[in-house]
């Protein structure tokens, strides 16, 4: 089924800048100094553990949390999309896509909200489906039409993929390959990482800044191991080793589907908590709960950093069996 993001206006580059920025919520920043251009044709994703501020930096340039610091120059009449899991939990169950897709375009018939929707997969008679009925690939589809409605210059995309399937996931790389606009991803897919990226950003220890390695040195450096120096391609080669037996392969194809499943988990608390903070009422309401979540937040990061290293450690094992 397709995915189809509808084509912007055009707009001159740079489409926003920030010059010494810095944003966190109701307390210590969480990144500073942000010295970030983002140009038209910018395919941007987002490096660093959960919990550096991947996120927040994301809410700054949509607009959902603002710079407390320095200086932030974007054009008027930029729109920006935004894509993020948790969004999944404002939706009204008891709606159809239409109706959920409708509100958001009083000016168009239902013919025009029905062919928006059927570019992001959704038939007719499943364009009229209560959203409980969805299944969450569903969803994720309908909150990719949802944040595009109005045509955006800019998609944020975060963690995208979780719930789609793999034909679906295709379907979303030639989306992104295909729009004519910026996009900053921030995903534990490598494959789409590595399908729909032009330049790696690392954001960690409260910076944000451009990474000059790969995916691999990435890993690498998350492992803690050095990459290997070019020299080593003019050595002799090294004894073959015996082939992994077909039971050892199959062992370490669960072990990657069981730590992708963990980053999956922790990824969706960590998103949960993050929105529960991002709550005004809650300052005013609960403050006792914001240095709870706070707590909650680094837990959970470090249970995920956990995670992501096993899920590298397995799929680098993997590699080396096949």
């Amino acid at each position: 089924m397709p995915i189809t993001f509808p084509k912007p206006d055009p707009l001159a580059s740079p489409l926003l800048t920030f010059d010494g920025a810095e944003v966190g919520y109701d307390g210590p920043p969480i990144l500073q100094r942000i010295n970030f251009q983002l140009n038209t044709e910018d395919r941007l994703a987002l490096l660093g553990a959960n919990g550096q501020g991947k996120s927040t930096l994301l809410k700054l340039i949509v607009g959902e949390l603002e710079s407390a610091a320095g200086e932030t120059r974007k054009s008027t009449k930029l729109r920006v999309g935004y894509f993020a899991q948790h969004q999944a939990e404002a939706l009204n169950l008891a709606e159809t896509p239409i109706d959920a897709l409708g509100r958001l375009m009083p000016g168009k018939t239902e013919t025009e909200v029905r062919k928006r929707l059927g570019g992001f997969g959704f038939s007719e008679g499943r364009a009229t489906t209560r959203i409980k009925d969805l299944s969450g690939g569903q969803k994720a589809r309908l909150l990719l039409a949802i944040m595009s409605f109005d045509r955006p210059h800019v998609l944020l995309l975060d963690e995208p993929t979780n719930h789609l399937d793999v034909d679906s996931r295709q379907s979303l790389v030639q989306a992104i390959q295909d729009f004519e606009g910026a996009v900053i991803l921030v995903s534990h897919d490598p494959d789409l990482v590595a399908a729909c990226a032009d330049a790696l950003w690392l954001v960690k220890d409260g910076r944000v800044a451009p990474y000059e390695g790969d995916l691999d040195d990435y890993r690498d450096m998350l492992l803690g191991r050095a990459k290997a120096p070019e020299l080593v391609k003019s050595q002799a080669p090294a004894a073959s080793k015996p082939k992994a037996s077909k039971q050892d392969v199959k062992d370490l194809r669960a072990a990657v589907r069981a730590a992708e499943k963990d980053i999956d988990r922790l990824t969706a608390m960590i998103s949960k908590t993050e929105a529960r903070m991002a709550d005004p009422e809650l300052y005013a309401s609960a403050p006792e709960k914001v240095a709870a979540y706070g707590t909650l937040i680094k837990d959970l990061s470090k249970q995920l950093s956990a995670a992501e290293a096993a899920w590298l450690k397995a799929e680098a094992d993997l590699e080396k069996a096949q």
